[in-house]
């Protein structure tokens, strides 16, 4: 099953001579079906642009770096459990 209550939101981080914009990603585990063992972030809906991955044992949280400021970005998230099976993704 996919994760849910996905959430999203954009900070910025100042340095000295520049600003990382970084969207930030917070979601729950699902509640059915097998027990993720982590998590796969894309950037795409087909999958293929791997932004990232979280194991299910840490805070289910991702961060992506140096975004432009005030984009809109789609992230699609899915669940992997333990035999590789990959749930239907979220965004």
């Amino acid at each position: 099953f996919p994760p849910r209550q996905l959430r999203g939101r954009q900070i910025a981080n100042q340095f000295a001579t520049q600003t990382d914009y970084v969207n930030v990603l917070n979601w729950k585990a699902p509640r059915e079906g097998e027990a993720p063992v982590e998590y796969r972030i894309y950037r795409d809906s087909n999958l293929q642009q791997l932004a990232g991955v979280v194991k299910a044992n840490q805070r289910l949280k991702f961060k992506d770096h140096y975004r432009k400021k005030g984009r809109a970005y789609t992230y699609f998230i899915v669940s992997v459990d333990a035999t590789g099976e990959q749930s239907d993704s979220v965004s």
